[in-house]
């Protein structure tokens, strides 16, 4: 039993070390953890309209947490927020100029820090640790 406890510990410490370092690496271009989570959602959604409620979903986050986020974002001016074509309950969220190009820099953050995490590891470590993460999540989700 005290072994299955330590896996949910450790993932927790996990999570609060890769949090921590991206707010210390994302620092000197104005971001938070959070606030480049919903910027590379954004990037990643190019090309379809995405609104809040599809951010507070994809990314398992609170409306509060969504709402103050993307008010400090439309504040340094990387997204707008615009009514949507499709349905008039919602704006939807759009990366400005200012945004792509922050991102861009964000994204190369993010791959040093991932490459950072994945010091020392073979392939075949990554990939089972990969797989392993996924059935948690899948078994979590249930």
């Amino acid at each position: 039993m005290e072994e299955k406890l330590k896996i949910g510990m450790l993932l927790r410490m996990l999570y609060i070390s890769v949090k921590v370092r991206c707010d210390k690496d994302m620092k000197d271009i104005e971001l938070t953890s959070s606030q480049s989570e919903v910027l590379g959602y954004l990037l990643f959604s190019q090309g379809r309209e995405v609104n809040q409620k599809d951010i507070e979903q994809e990314l398992r986050l609170m409306n509060p947490t969504v709402t103050g986020i993307l008010n400090r974002l439309e504040k340094k001016g990387f997204i707008t927020r615009i009514k949507s074509n499709t349905d008039g309950r919602y704006k939807r969220v759009e990366l400005t100029a200012k945004g792509r190009e922050i991102s861009e820099a964000m994204m190369m953050r993010a791959m040093e820090m991932e490459n950072r995490l994945l010091v020392g590891l073979s392939q075949a470590e990554i990939d089972s640790f990969g797989n392993t993460i996924r059935k948690l999540i899948e078994n979590i989700s249930k």
